[in-house]
């Protein structure tokens, strides 16, 4: 891995350490994902997280049907 260094202002550099901080990763972790997504981006390429998981959860037509009704169910039609 090569080393660089980046100047940021002072109010990007804050949002950077509070987002590691909060996500519990280094700035530069998040900084090499950032130029990586942007970079990904201006390829044509999906985002680096996409695949970051082992397992991701399906969703289909019946799934969001049945959300609808659990949220939307209860409610009367105001026609």
């Amino acid at each position: 891995m090569e080393k660089t260094t980046v100047y940021l202002p002072s109010a990007l550099q804050e949002r950077l350490r509070l987002a590691a901080h909060r996500e519990g990763r280094s700035q530069a972790q998040l900084v090499r994902e950032a130029i990586e997504d942007r970079l990904d981006r201006d390829a044509g390429r999906a985002p680096s997280i996409i695949g970051m998981f082992d397992e991701v959860p399906t969703v289909t037509s019946d799934d969001v049907k049945a959300r609808i009704r659990e949220e939307w169910g209860h409610r009367t039609d105001r026609t």
